[in-house]
């Protein structure tokens, strides 16, 4: 009967060590899942950070792009103004360059609200360059105001630069 006992008691001893040690390996186990999970998060913010800045820069991109290549191509080509055929295309050239300008700008004020300004002033130069350039005046073309559309450009991305810049 000793042999019994003692047994049983050596059993609870093994069964009491098994429980002490299953609890600190479960807290081992919930630190490190804890850890893990963690960095798992940081991981995926990180990678947030990054889209989101990289989707800034093609944002920008695009909507200077746009501009330049409007002003560019459209806009400086005349050194008069242009003929009746000619305004037709550049107004259908101009109605496309303010709806894909508007879909970007807003999209960027989203991302980055403090550029709304900038995106602003660089529409409205773009309007007032075409406005004066196709305008009902009979006026040679007006140099100053492709010259104003310019600068906002200029102006627009030297704040799209520090923007970027910030998020380095």
């Amino acid at each position: 009967m000793a042999g019994l006992v003692g047994a049983a008691i050596g059993a609870g001893g093994a069964v009491a060590a098994q429980i002490v040690s299953s609890t600190f390996s479960q807290r081992s186990d919930s630190k490190r899942f804890g850890w893990e999970q963690r960095q798992a998060e940081r991981r995926e913010r990180l990678a947030r950070t990054e889209s989101f800045g990289e989707k800034r820069r093609e944002l920008f991109a695009e909507y200077l792009a746009l501009h330049s290549s409007f002003r560019t191509t459209r806009l400086l080509r005349y050194p008069v103004r242009p003929s009746e055929e000619e305004s037709g295309a550049l107004v259908d050239a101009w109605i496309a360059h303010v709806d894909r300008s508007e879909a970007i700008r807003q999209e960027m004020s989203l991302l980055a609200p403090e550029i709304e300004t900038a995106a602003e002033n660089l529409m409205k130069a773009s309007a007032q360059a075409f406005g004066r350039a196709f305008g009902t005046d009979t006026e040679a073309y007006e140099v100053p105001y492709m010259q104003a559309y310019g600068r906002a450009i200029a102006a627009c991305r030297a704040r799209m630069s520090e923007i970027l810049l910030s998020l380095d």
